[in-house]
């Protein structure tokens, strides 16, 4: 179907969309549609232009150039753009727009040629008489045209003509100017399709997560469109370019309570990307507020976590303490509303006793509160009237309860077969406490006493962490032998310790060692950053004992280019030790590691087999840092360049700026440069004077230099970089001090100086109190070279002056006397102060010193002595640990500069027999408490083996005597037993050291008590005599065997 009409409308209504234009050469011949089918430029032809300049009289006719198209399908401008001013000469002409082809047909009643449109779907016609004509350009609008479609420009010869009357000859083929029209348009307008929200009430501290998803993107929305009453919104944005919306609403700063608000969304600004806006109010949430208490709980509830994961809630300590801190000011009145178990509890706000002006609060709750079990906790501030703010929850678990042995060597059969697994299992999950490599482990010991220590790494987890596995190639043993397995180390979630320590059985068969060693893990505890002169250590652990191959090679290629160094192998022989010290001009790497089938070869199992490549479990170096994190070794063996020269602060050089010289002591020193981040060190000649770091632009400020000697100074600065690295030093500053004189530094009040000495400067007070004498009229005191505030003199010179609250670090205080002398200014001395309110990390767990653990092994914390000593690791130098037995302290010890420190029990505080937990706290210098350390769990055991029973008894025509003792013995190597007849005649020799006439067994219940003599054919009564404490158990108390006669009888 042809549609034909004539259009005429006006092209200011039309807004230009389309692309800019480009010219078009009429030379070119036969031009294509615009690129992509757009609507833009539309080439012209002179193919048809040609034609016509023969019929043309009266000058050169004018050329088509380019044509441009802009708008809409529905409203489409065309611009012609002509090589001169243009006119419109036949009004009663048309231009056409059509979809279909042109043929030049001859008008039959007038003889003259026409032009005729076939094949078309869609043809407009506009009136010469509409075309605007600017110069070179002839504008015409067209509207109602189909969106996506291709037409083409056509017009008569004679339409148009030039502005001295040469016409122009028309466009007559459908191919000379062609355009495309864009795709319809959107005109459907945004709604909102649904809302996700966190909740109803904003509170303090309870902000309001909401979530807007449209029905298609919005790319731009405005805060304005959205209407919160009584809330404060934040955070608009959007995360997928607009289809989806997050707001955040928070209760006010003042104090409102209105229970039915509306957080409305004015539809008219949500529009989309074709500018289609919404119409009316969107309700997206009906909320209430309440901010009467405008302070808040903060969420971390602080509990006693004595597990594995000091964060996980797990803990065995059935007496808690819940503790907080509170987000904003808590006003008289108001009080901490804590639920435990639906259990409402009433706390107080509390001033804290480290941070003056700061409340803290605390509940104490027993084994009545917190029972074994999960504990749900809910802490809220309150107010008399009723009114909340936002809950801080958490739960906890508490678990008395330790882990108990279901299944262990021996149990399932009489003998356990050397040839096999060694498997304990629990019935929950266990895992090694954290504590030392040393305390950790398993201990297996032979009834004569030699013992083997198997450290965490020969031992395998299975996946429910449920049971332990040592392999015959870690454990070793010999057949036909009595052992005892003593666990070190274990815990379970909530750090209980095995209700088992010891487990006995007996071996039979024999290992035969036929499989190299096998490389379980190679780790580093020195996760982190590590300059020139820094080392690295890097642990191989393996499955057996291992010993260094002979010729093998005695360095480790590292993926940067250096080499670590073999430095040992370990007591207990599982352990490899390399070590790797940074040099200037190594490799720079972000994760350090080495190729693991480069150990192949290295060592050898103690059969001699080699370890290959395919016995190496591991990919990769595993490094966690001093905290557990894991996090990659990273090297930095690159010193960074010397920073520029000091330079005097503005504002501390007083006189001719510039020139070197000032009369301002303790001036500020400024400089550029360095590393965004570096540490700044300032120097006097060769004498550090102040530090500082650089900021991001690497500028850095030294408030106070110190300086306070009227003298001239070279001042130079080394940066070091955040691995340490160190530059040379800067071109010097020349700095001349023209000081004037210099009275004391003000004295630090006692009360302010916290921790272990109340003069030594280190406090974790922020507030202080300074005094001094002075007869200036104003006494003005500094921190760092800032001014911090001005104190008046009393009528006797002395002053008192209070700091605001300080932050954390080392602060230089000093005091400028104003009015001296007529006027001028005299300065003090500096008094360095520094402020630690930061509690250590908990220490290490406890070890007990080796000549503490009596008995059969040094290592199983079965021990005699009730007086032990102690000693471990604490976490920073300095101050003192505190030792406690469960909840009782002990007493304290202090640390060194090696965070080592040792601890002996008092005669006043020894501790009883049976089982003891002895956890470590630390204190640091300025007065700070840390946390308890994991615990250490020991025996002690003062009581001797007394016996209990006695039996004649007759094998293989061989006498045997067995006496059964009140607890396991075991057989001292350098002890012996002789045995006499009733004349005092030996009759026999047991000896320690050689076992042929002798056995310990094990009685009804399993225990090892049972000691059998041999005393081959004789017969009659018979005394023992024991030598050098022959019979002991196991933590070293020497047996009682009486004197009374002994008989025997024979088969």
């Amino acid at each position: 179907m042809i549609r034909t009409r004539t259009v005429t409308s006006s092209l200011h209504d039309l807004e230009p969309v389309w692309a800019d234009s480009l010219p078009v050469s009429l030379s070119a011949g036969l031009a294509a549609a615009a690129p992509g089918g757009a609507m833009g430029v539309v080439s012209a032809t002179a193919a048809a232009v040609s034609a016509d300049i023969a019929a043309t009289t009266g000058g050169m006719p004018p050329s088509l150039s380019k044509a441009i198209t802009s708008g809409t399908a529905a409203h489409t401008s065309i611009d012609l753009v002509f090589d001169m001013a243009m006119a419109v000469a036949n009004r009663g002409g048309v231009v056409t727009i059509t979809d279909g082809t042109v043929q030049t047909v001859i008008d039959r009643a007038t003889g003259k040629p026409v032009m005729r449109v076939t094949g078309a779907t869609d043809t407009h016609t506009v009136s010469a008489a509409s075309l605007v004509v600017d110069g070179n350009n002839v504008k015409l609008d067209v509207a109602g045209l189909l969106p996506g479609h291709t037409y083409s420009v056509v017009m008569a010869a004679g339409v148009l003509a030039s502005g001295e009357q040469v016409a122009f000859g028309g466009v007559r083929s459908t191919t000379q100017l062609r355009f495309t029209t864009p795709e319809a348009g959107d005109a459907t307008a945004p709604t909102v399709a649904s809302i996700e929200t966190s909740g109803n009430a904003l509170a303090a501290g309870a902000p309001v997560a909401l979530t807007i998803h449209f029905s298609e993107a919005v790319p731009v929305l405005a805060q304005a469109a959205l209407q919160a009453p009584n809330a404060v919104l934040s955070g608009l944005s959007t995360s997928d370019g607009g289809l989806t919306w997050h707001v955040t609403l928070s209760a006010p700063a003042t104090p409102v309570a209105a229970a039915a608000n509306l957080l409305t969304l004015d539809m008219a600004q949500v529009r989309d990307a074709a500018g289609n806006a919404g119409a009316g109010s969107s309700t997206l949430l009906t909320y209430a507020v309440d901010s009467v208490v405008g302070a808040y709980v903060s969420p971390d509830l602080r509990i006693e976590d004595s597990g594995i994961d000091g964060a996980d809630g797990i803990t065995n300590a059935a007496a808690q303490r819940v503790q907080g801190r509170f987000v904003g000011e808590v006003a008289a009145g108001q009080y901490v509303e804590l639920t435990i178990d639906g259990q409402v509890h009433k706390v107080q706000p509390a001033a804290s006793a480290t941070e003056p002006g700061v409340k803290v609060w605390s509940y104490d709750g027993g084994a009545a509160v917190f029972g074994d079990g999960v504990h749900t906790l809910s802490a809220r501030l309150v107010d008399a009237d009723g009114h909340a703010s936002a809950a801080a929850t958490r739960q906890v678990t508490v678990d008395t309860t330790g882990p108990q042995v279901v299944a262990a060597p021996g149990q399932q059969s009489a003998t356990v077969d050397v040839a096999g697994d060694l498997v304990v299992t629990f019935d929950e999950a266990v895992y090694w406490s954290g504590a030392a490599a040393t305390d950790q482990g398993v201990d297996l010991v032979n009834k004569l006493g030699g013992s083997t220590h198997l450290a965490p790494g020969a031992i395998v987890f299975s996946s429910d962490h449920k049971s332990l596995v040592i392999g015959a190639n870690q454990h070793q043993l010999a057949g036909g032998n009595d052992y005892t397995l003593t666990l070190a180390g274990l815990v379970d979630k909530a750090g209980n310790l095995p209700g088992a320590y010891a487990i006995a059985f007996h071996t039979g068969g024999t290992y035969v060692d036929v499989t190299p060693p096998t490389a379980l893990a190679a780790t580093s505890a020195d996760g982190g950053l590590h300059g020139i002169g820094q080392t690295v250590t890097i642990r191989v652990g393996f499955d057996e004992a291992v010993r260094l191959a002979d010729g093998a090679a005695t360095t480790l290629a590292l993926s940067n280019g250096a080499r670590a160094v073999v430095d040992h192998i370990e007591p207990d022989q599982h352990t490899l030790v390399l070590r790797y010290t940074v040099a200037a001009g190594d490799g720079d790497s972000d994760a350090l590691g080495f190729q693991p089938a480069s150990l192949a070869g290295m060592v050898t199992d103690l059969a001699g087999h080699a370890l290959d490549a395919s016995h190496i479990a591991f990919e990769h170096l595993a490094a966690v840092n001093a905290a557990g994190v894991a996090v990659p070794v990273r090297i930095d063996a690159h010193a960074p360049a010397a920073p520029a020269a000091p330079q005097l602060a503005a504002w501390s050089d007083s006189g001719v700026a510039g020139d070197g010289v000032t009369n301002v002591l303790y001036p500020a020193i400024v400089g550029s440069g360095a590393e965004p981040g570096a540490h700044i060190k300032l120097y006097a000649g060769a004498t550090e004077i102040g530090s500082t770091d650089a900021g991001a632009d690497g500028s850095w400020t030294v408030l106070d230099s110190g300086l306070n000697k009227a003298g001239t100074y070279a001042l130079s600065a080394v940066q070091v970089d955040a691995a340490g690295n160190a530059s040379a030093a800067s071109a010097a500053l020349q700095l001349t001090l023209a000081a004037t004189g210099i009275f004391a530094a003000p004295t630090l009040a006692a009360a302010s100086d916290s921790g272990l000495s109340d003069h030594d400067g280190i406090t974790n007070q922020q507030v202080l109190t300074l005094s001094g004498a002075g007869t200036g009229k104003k006494v003005f005191v500094y921190d760092n070279g800032k001014l911090l505030g001005a104190a008046t003199d009393t009528p006797d010179g002395s002053w008192t002056y209070t700091t605001p609250a300080l932050a954390e670090g080392k602060h230089s205080l000093y005091v400028r006397l104003v009015g001296i002398g007529g006027g001028s200014d005299n300065y003090s001395d500096a008094l360095a102060v520094t402020i630690d309110t930061r509690a250590p990390n908990k220490p290490n767990r406890p070890q007990l010193d080796a000549a503490s653990d009596t008995g059969v092994s040094a290592s199983d914390g079965i021990t005699k002595d009730n007086t032990p000593t102690l000693k471990g690791s604490a976490a920073e130098d300095g101050g003192k640990v505190e030792v406690y037995d469960g909840a009782r302290l002990l007493g304290s010890a202090d640390v060194g500069a090696d965070r080592a420190w040792s601890f002996t029990v008092a005669d006043a505080a020894a501790l009883a027999d049976g089982s003891h937990a002895l956890t470590v706290r630390q204190v640091d210098v300025a007065g700070n408490r840390g946390a308890a350390s994991d615990a250490l769990a020991i025996t002690i055991d003062t009581k001797a083996p007394t016996i209990v029973a006695t039996k004649s008894t007759g094998m293989l025509f061989q006498n045997w005597f067995n006496m059964e003792f009140s607890e396991k013995i075991v057989f001292a190597k350098s002890g012996s037993i002789d045995v006499y007849n009733l004349f005092n005649m030996p009759v026999a020799h047991l000896s320690g050291d050689v076992q042929t006439n002798w056995d310990i067994a094990s009685n009804a219940q399993g225990v090892a008590s049972v000691l059998e003599m041999n005393f081959f054919t004789f017969t009659g009564a018979f005394h023992l005599a024991m030598n050098d404490d022959a019979l002991q158990d196991v933590a070293g108390n020497v047996a009682i065997i009486g004197s009374g006669n002994f008989s025997t009888f024979g088969m």
